[in-house]
């Protein structure tokens, strides 16, 4: 038997074992609730802040897919309530997409990404060297973190993803960050001959997205 999800006008097809199993296994034991410990205390104009930044991108990496991948305490809580996501799925070679999006709903945003790992049975290897991964911040506090690295189902390398997070801190949950909108683009490949770069993903993003 098979359970129909909508998302933002897509309407996903899980089993039903799929997600209540995984869900119930990962109950028992609680993850972080929040991103707090690694956010820059520099002013973005000063001269340590950029340093600060892309420290911050390498923790929140870490973090976010350490969480993703186990499904520990992944939850509503991580995005604001009016967060968006669009996430687009591509067989190597295809012109075409699967897309995944939410709009405005941080409680379909989260549903959304977990249904692609659940879908796809993926679990995420980000690039943690400095050509992976970035982070800026702009003057007025939106923190832009980008990665990229495989994916993996079971032990196999079954292809290449780049994701793009903003994160604003939320003064009503101890002023931690929390993210406000994610684009990522996931590219089914049979071959990785190398480890991505965000600077080749980049460009692979804004063509999959023309």
């Amino acid at each position: 038997m098979t359970h129909s999800s909508l998302v933002s006008g897509h309407r996903i097809e899980t089993g039903e074992d799929s997600i209540s199993c995984a869900m119930m296994e990962h109950d028992v034991d609680q993850g972080p609730t929040s991103f707090i410990e690694a956010f820059p205390s520099s002013s973005p104009f000063s001269s340590t802040f950029n340093g600060e930044a892309q420290e911050m991108a390498n923790k929140f990496t870490q973090w976010f897919y350490d969480l993703l991948n186990e499904l520990r305490d992944f939850g509503p809580q991580h995005f604001w309530k009016d967060a968006s996501a669009k996430i687009s799925v591509h067989r190597d070679g295809s012109v075409c997409s699967e897309d995944f999006s939410a709009v405005e709903n941080g409680l379909d945003v989260c549903s959304a990404i977990k249904n692609v790992v659940l879908k796809y049975g993926i679990r995420f290897n980000p690039n943690n060297c400095p050509e992976g991964v970035s982070g800026d911040m702009d003057p007025h506090g939106l923190v832009i973190i980008r990665a990229c690295g495989t994916l993996h189902n079971a032990a196999t390398c079954c292809g290449v993803f780049h994701q793009r997070f903003g994160l604003i801190r939320d003064p009503l949950s101890s002023n931690s960050w929390k993210i406000k909108f994610t684009e990522a683009t996931l590219v089914s490949k049979t071959v990785v001959n190398e480890l991505p770069r965000l600077t080749h993903m980049e460009q692979l993003s804004a063509m999959a997205q023309s």
